[in-house]
């Protein structure tokens, strides 16, 4: 450009809006005097906004990002020979050279779109999800869907487990089974709240194209599963006996209980490695594969189960051995997937530890969740407790209603975590209008799941 302030300088096409003038106008206005082109009707729009700050000037302005695609060659530009020397159609990496010569007007104020374009343009799979740009609701189903199978997978393969225990081992194998379920999701369900923060800091560094600190965050994150996941092992070990015999688990069904919770306990660390694995692809917008994964692991399971249980009479053994295995190949999976990238999201074991500032970002975020998560689950525990008071009859019972009870808070608990997601994605994006289009569209979805989840309860208790 031949800006007296900048001669010889590269910059993007743009300029200043007049009065009464909306921004998208003066986009347009300003790209075709600039370079003669047309993007009025070129995919794309707004991107983000931004506050340029000049305190020595006292000239401070706010700048409206646009991106616009199209396909055009040297024939069809035009450009304004008054202000522009010339021209060339330069990649990002191009880009970034000129910057570190310092000679690319507003670099830093727009570098992380262009981080995010070569991730959307080059990095991303045909598994992500572009969260920032397009139309909103069919991406939140898109996100949703597969979350929500995810949900009913995992409550018909434990209807299988149920329904195997019951069939073959009798009552009271049955409600070892499911006199834990309550204690179990109150010792994880910290640590699994705490993924959400991972979730949540993901989100955003990837959306907002921080390739070196999402890298960061998910050999963190990582690290945090593997450590939190062996924690696990020595609370289950040591706690499982004393913690059922607080909730007054009867006679007849405690020594099978405290099986069942040591050996499930065995499987934490691959727990919590593909919940926390699981939870960074969700994060960039993958649910189909943590989908796939879960179906493997589930057919893995019910197997598992089938043989361990009917052929080898392993019981409530046989149930929590099947789950270790099946969790096993989950993180496996995902682990795999996660080292096998070639994103910014990509795992090597090399480089897992922790670092304190993404860990305290991501405790900001989860351990809140992770507290609310097990305060809820406590009252499970007293409810449970009171259920055992009845007998191991009450609590079988008891075990298979409360499957049947997961399949209607399923679709519920999805839409939110399909909003969290998304709307962490928008905002990460600088995309606020999308933002409050997001809120208003999810509301609608949880507005009515409720509804019909209110229905579904009042039908259950008549």
């Amino acid at each position: 450009m031949t800006k007296a302030w900048a001669p010889g300088w590269w910059e993007v096409s743009g300029g200043a809006a007049q009065a009464g003038e909306a921004s998208y106008d003066a986009v347009l206005r300003e790209v075709k005097e600039e370079t003669g082109l047309d993007v009025k009707d070129a995919e794309g729009g707004y991107l983000f906004t931004y506050k340029r700050e000049n305190p020595g000037e006292g000239d401070n302005y706010f700048v409206d990002v646009y991106r616009f695609t199209l396909d055009i060659d040297d024939s069809d530009v035009n450009f304004q020979e008054a202000e522009i020397d010339g021209y060339m159609f330069a990649s990002i990496d191009e880009i970034k050279v000129f910057a570190q010569e310092g000679i690319f007007l507003h670099y830093d104020s727009i570098k992380r779109y262009l981080s995010k374009a070569m991730s959307s343009t080059i990095k991303r799979n045909k598994y992500e999800i572009d969260m920032c740009n397009g139309t909103i609701m069919d991406k939140l189903i898109s996100f949703s869907l597969p979350l929500m199978l995810s949900g009913i997978l995992q409550l018909m393969f434990n209807a299988v487990d149920i329904i195997v225990i019951g069939r073959f081992s009798g009552s009271q194998s049955l409600a070892a089974v499911g006199s834990t379920t309550a204690l179990i999701n109150m010792f994880t369900n910290l640590f699994i709240g705490i993924s959400l923060g991972a979730n949540v800091l993901s989100a955003r560094f990837y959306a907002a194209g921080k390739d070196k600190e999402m890298s960061e965050t998910v050999h963190t994150a990582i690290t945090l599963a593997l450590i939190s996941g062996i924690i696990m092992v020595f609370v289950g070990l040591i706690f499982a006996k004393p913690v059922l015999e607080l909730m007054d688990t009867p006679d007849d069904v405690i020594n099978l209980s405290t099986l069942y919770m040591r050996i499930y306990f065995m499987g934490m660390p691959f727990f919590m490695l593909y919940n926390y694995g699981a939870s960074i692809l969700r994060a960039v917008g993958d649910t189909k594969r943590p989908l796939f994964y879960l179906i493997v692991a589930g057919i893995a399971n019910a197997g598992l189960n089938m043989c361990l249980v009917i052929i080898f009479h392993l019981g409530v053994a046989g149930v929590a051995i099947g789950t270790v295995i099946s969790q096993l190949i989950s993180s496996i999976l995902v682990l795999r997937c996660l080292y096998q990238s070639e994103t910014s999201y990509q795992l090597r074991f090399s480089k897992l530890k922790i670092q304190k500032e993404y860990l305290k970002q991501i405790f900001h975020v989860g351990i809140p969740a992770g507290i609310q998560s097990t305060v809820i689950n406590f009252s499970n525990v007293l409810l449970q407790s009171s259920v055992n008071s009845f007998g191991s009859i009450a609590m079988a019972g008891y075990t298979a209603a409360n499957n049947i009870f997961g399949f209607f808070v399923c679709y519920s608990e999805c839409s939110d975590t399909g909003m969290h997601e998304f709307y962490q994605s928008e905002l990460w994006c600088w995309k606020m209008e999308t933002n409050g289009s997001c809120l208003d569209r999810l509301s609608d979805l949880i507005i009515c799941s409720n509804d019909d989840l209110g229905k579904q309860r009042l039908f259950l208790w008549s």
